[in-house]
């Protein structure tokens, strides 16, 4: 059975589809309790993999911002949070994303980014903008 951050998430991170490589170094706290990274709870993995990679902080709080919506997932998804990732690491320092109505872009760009950011990044100071034509 998959478990899930809070039980709140639709989109379960759980192996075999879960990427340990993005979990890096333990924290001392767990060097002690863990021979290996498999041997830690779930929940602490899911937690530690939403902090660092925006996309799964995205799939995983779907279901709290938009509860009446399914997640369903598409490249264009993997596409805008990675991107919006490398802004808040300074890799781009500008950007514009131009994709149809309906794909998501405000409820990931608007609402789960400045959220993602402020968990990570609480001393960065950021600016939205948005034009309707």
């Amino acid at each position: 059975m998959a478990a899930t951050l809070s039980a709140v998430a639709s989109v379960p991170l759980t192996p075999p589809n879960f990427d340990l490589s993005i979990l890096g170094d333990l924290s001392p706290e767990d060097q002690h309790t863990a021979s290996n990274i498999a041997s830690l709870p779930i929940d602490k993995m899911i937690a530690e993999a939403c902090r660092r990679e925006f996309k799964y902080f995205v799939q995983e709080m779907w279901d709290v911002v938009e509860p009446g919506s399914p997640y369903i997932h598409g490249w264009h998804i993997d596409a805008i949070c990675d991107h919006l990732q490398a802004c808040a690491e300074g890799r781009i320092r500008n950007l514009i994303i131009s994709v149809p109505p309906r794909h998501s872009k405000s409820t990931i760009v608007s609402v789960l980014f400045p959220a993602w950011l402020w968990i990570k990044y609480p001393e960065k100071r950021t600016l939205f903008v948005s034009f309707a034509a």
